[in-house]
Formats: C-alpha cells, structure tokens, sequence
C-alpha cells in the first residue's frame, strides 16, 4: 500500500506541470533545463540526507539499467515540456498516457505476464476516462506538438518498465535524466529576456525543479519498489485526471460534462483496481501463512 501512495503523490505532483509551464513564458528547452538543475541538486540532497557522505557518494552509479531509466525520463521531460509548449495542454496529456496500454502489452509480449480480465478492463477504462476527461479540448491542431506528445507516452512506457528493472530502486536513473536535462538544455536559459526573469517566473520555475519534478521522482523511485509495472502505470493516470483540476483553481476554467464523467471513470478504475490488487495480495499472504 505504501508504494501505491508514494505512486499516487507522484501523480499529484507531476499534474501540475501543465499550468507552470504554460504559465513560464521561457523556451521550453530553457525550462528543461533549469529544472533539470534543480531536480538534480534535490536528489542528490535527499541522498545525502540520508546517510550518503561527500559529493562522490551522493551522484548517480552508471550501470546499463540506470543509464536506460535517465534517458527515458530525459526523453519523457523533454517531450512533455515540449508537447505543452506547441499543443493544448489537454492533448499533450491525454496522448502521453497511452503508455498503460504499452506498459501491459509488453509485459504481456515479453514477460509472459498474463493479466486477468479485471485488469484489461480496468486497463480500457482508464484510457477511456482519458479520452473523455478532454474530448471538448482535442483537436487536430499542432499535428508536430501532439506528435511530440504521443512520442512521449512511449518514453513514458520506456520508463516505468526500465525503472523496475534497476538494482537499489530508480533514483540513479531518475537523477541522470535530471542532469542531462541540465547539461543539454541550460545555456537555453542565456537566450531568455532579461525582463522574463521576474520573482515570480523564478519562484514558478523553482517549484518545478524541486517540488513538482525533484520531490515527485523521490516519491517516484521509492514507489516503483514496491510497485509492478502495470499498477504503477494505472495510478499514474491520475495525472491528466487532476490536471484540469489545477486549471480550474487557477485559472477558473470549470470542466465540461465529459470532463467530469472522465475523472471519475479514471478515479473510479484506479481506486478499484488498487483495491483488488490489495486484496489479492492480502488473500496470498493469508493463504501462504496458512500452509
């Protein structure tokens, strides 16, 4: 239960993305990178305050599966960022979260993984819930930008399957993703305005590199842990679901009739589907204890 929280905080986190970044007037690559750094800085600050001394013990192993988790999420990041700078916000979320669907097929294709057909349905709802949370707001419009979008939910899925496979939990991958985000996109950030440095863009861009990107990925590696692959994919679909609730906060903009019959369709699949999976896990425990 703990992982899925943690997964669930994630979520929460990762959904405001879409209204600071819309919010920044900076480049998006500009964006990448300043919250690269400090996504990077915030990770290795969690990793030294918890018992890890001097500064080569605290920066990230580079094994094949930390490597393949930091390119994922630099590739996630980037799209993403992008995908929101070019399209609506709504279809660059609704189009990332294909990735439940790709992260079940491949555990189905390659891992011999055989979901019952609780979890296929619920797998369809989600997505459903998706389609519906934005179906007033999809559009045609930014063909590039929805491409870029939908090319994320694959890095997505590319992430969430590579973070399993990683040796101590997906911290290290996450806190290379951070850093070539930094080294890749930061000199981005000189071609800026000078007038665009305002405190609060700065203040709006701190809150994405520590809290909304560095906090979420602790939340993030400490969850996939404890949390298969195809479970951690669904939970994390609550993060176009709460998307739209933050524009409503922020900007007012209220959620049509669809919208709302999407929200609780996902939170609806999701819940239950985190409630069978407990359930099930506890009826193997009972049954095991009881041989």
């Amino acid at each position: 239960m703990r992982g899925r929280l943690l997964i669930l905080a994630t979520a929460l986190l990762w959904s405001t993305a879409g209204v600071v970044v819309k919010y920044l007037s900076w480049n998006a690559f500009s964006i990448a990178g300043f919250r690269g750094l400090l996504s990077m800085l915030t990770l290795m600050a969690f990793r030294c305050a918890n018992g890890r001394k001097g500064f080569a013990s605290v920066c990230p192993r580079f094994s094949k599966a930390n490597v393949c988790t930091g390119l994922f999420m630099f590739l996630t990041s980037t799209s993403y960022t992008l995908a929101i700078k070019m399209t609506t916000a709504a279809n660059a979320v609704v189009l990332q979260y294909i990735a439940p669907m790709l992260v079940m097929l491949y555990a189905v294709m390659f891992e011999a993984h055989k979901p019952d057909l609780t979890s296929i349905l619920l797998t369809i709802a989600v997505f459903v819930g998706c389609l519906l949370t934005f179906a007033g707001k999809l559009s045609f419009r930014g063909a590039l930008g929805n491409g870029i979008a939908l090319l994320s939910g694959f890095a997505l899925a590319g992430q969430v399957i590579v973070s399993r496979k990683t040796e101590g939990g997906s911290l290290d991958g996450l806190m290379i993703g951070s850093g070539l985000s930094f080294v890749v996109f930061f000199s981005w950030l000189f071609f800026e305005p000078m007038e665009t440095f305002t405190i609060s863009a700065l203040l709006a861009a701190a809150f994405l590199g520590i809290i909304q990107y560095g906090l979420a990925n602790i939340c993030y590696a400490k969850g996939m842990m404890q949390t298969d692959a195809v479970t951690a994919s669904l939970l994390l679909t609550l993060e176009p679901v709460l998307a739209p609730i933050w524009v409503y906060l922020t900007l007012g903009e209220k959620p049509s009739g669809f919208e709302l019959i999407g929200l609780c369709c996902v939170i609806a699949a999701v819940s239950l589907h985190t409630l069978l999976t407990g359930r099930k896990k506890l009826r193997a425990k009972e049954a095991k204890g009881g041989g």
